[in-house]
């Protein structure tokens, strides 16, 4: 039996104003912080078997085999997602589904001890619990714009309690 508690959207709307394409190199949105419980009993599922950019790692391409866990500084693009991402919170017994459109990479970020020590909006403890999953066009990922159309960039939210 699932309860749905919550739900949200982002979308973000590029115009093509100019006479020739206008391209993006990165679509942004503002990136999204989730509350979980406990990030040691935290998984993020829709990331499978895709590579990813190891931005700890002097950028270094990696594969992810399964699903994605934090125990340690993470700031990743996974390149080639589909649409559908999941946070398992096992501690608060809940799931955070991300639905997107418009986008061809993800974003996995948790700073871990040291850089949530030096940063002035976060308690040096918050890294145990947040992450940010954020559904982005990133690295390679890039968007161009035709003069007189449109590009969205649309994620949606949805927790869903145990």
């Amino acid at each position: 039996h699932l309860l749905r508690d919550w739900a949200g959207c982002s979308t973000i709307t590029g115009h093509g104003l100019t006479k020739g394409a206008f391209g993006y190199p990165q679509i942004l949105p503002r990136s999204p912080y989730f509350k979980v419980g406990d990030i040691a009993q935290t998984s993020i599922s829709g990331l499978e078997n895709t590579q990813y950019i190891d931005k700890v790692d002097d950028n270094q391409e990696k594969h992810q085999d399964g699903l994605v866990t934090v125990d340690k500084e993470v700031d990743r693009i996974y390149l080639a997602v589909g649409n559908h991402l999941v946070i398992h919170d096992a501690t608060l017994r809940r799931r955070i589904r991300i639905t997107s459109k418009g986008n061809r990479t993800a974003v996995v970020w948790n700073p871990w001890v040291k850089i949530s020590a030096e940063m002035a909006d976060l308690q040096d403890d918050d890294y145990l619990r947040f992450v940010c999953v954020e559904t982005t066009n990133a690295a390679t990922d890039r968007v161009s714009i035709q003069p007189g159309s449109e590009y969205r960039l649309v994620a949606n939210y949805q927790i869903e309690q145990d």
